[in-house]
């Protein structure tokens, strides 16, 4: 390990590290799943079998980012480092998604921010100029996969848009939002991926926390208008849940990050369909 870099962590250093709570960490030491060792009555626990349970344990749900991107109803955002998962793994459905009106907004980091560099000395694992490498490559990757989802789609007035703009801000999170029909309502949710503190953890790693807004089931059987339609439905895809925001906090988040950023057009050429 590099000199400076933390090698050792309390119980609550550790989980503020990967976003975990002090009691699932607990058990997860009770059950075997992270090498812990006692000093006294309190547990610490190593730099190198943190990033164990991060590289084993701690990987995005791309099958629950699938159903958002498949169930959007006329908006899909996109926020990443480079965001280059659910753009792959989701290529085709979004041009379906557009071709039958959503508009999409992809939010990137930009390649030539200080942040862009300084998120690269946090993922390097051994050669710092190689993570460089490696995400300038992703992120052209994700710019060409957007370009292409706008040449395929078109330019005609039925079909739905693509923006894309890069921000120059130290990423914490990647993010899926949407809008939603239940019934005769449409309501927004959100797959929100905390990064990781820990050093030499790519933006892959993270946990899935699914957020929506609409009002739980048993406050529709009732059919009483209520107050509570912008309350957290404390649904998860992962088992552990920490400092989870409103619905409308993280789309407040996206929207002033996104209009703060700078629009960089994915367009030229595309041929109008109609």
């Amino acid at each position: 390990m590099s000199k400076g870099k933390k090698t050792m962590y309390t119980l609550k250093e550790a989980a503020e590290e990967i976003n975990y709570s002090t009691k699932t960490l607990r058990r997860y030491i009770k059950e075997g799943r992270i090498d812990a060792f006692r000093i006294h009555r309190s547990y610490r626990i190593s730099a190198a079998a943190l990033e164990r349970v991060i590289k084993r344990d701690m990987r995005r749900n791309f099958e629950s980012d699938m159903g958002l991107i498949d169930s959007c109803y006329t908006s899909l955002w996109l926020l990443g480092i480079n965001a280059l998962s659910p753009l792959h793994r989701g290529f085709e459905a979004i041009k379906e998604a557009m071709r039958r009106g959503v508009n999409v907004k992809v939010l990137l980091l930009d390649p030539d921010s200080l942040a862009f560099k300084a998120r690269a000395d946090k993922e390097a694992d051994g050669i710092p100029e190689y993570t460089v490498k490696r995400l300038k490559s992703e992120f052209e990757t994700s710019m060409a996969l957007c370009r292409c989802i706008a040449d395929s789609v078109g330019t005609g007035d039925k079909y739905g848009k693509i923006e894309v703009s890069l921000h120059g801000q130290e990423p914490h999170c990647s993010m899926i939002l949407i809008d939603y029909i239940s019934g005769e309502n449409v309501y927004w949710a959100c797959n929100y991926n905390p990064y990781p503190k820990i050093n030499s953890t790519r933006g892959i790693s993270g946990r899935t926390f699914f957020v929506e807004n609409a009002p739980e089931e048993k406050e529709k059987k009732t059919k009483k208008k209520t107050k509570e339609s912008n309350k957290i439905i404390k649904i998860q895809v992962s088992e552990d849940q920490k400092n989870l925001k409103s619905l409308d906090a993280y789309k407040k988040e996206y929207t002033d990050l996104f209009n703060s950023a700078t629009c960089v057009s994915v367009y030229e050429d595309v041929e109008q369909k109609s």
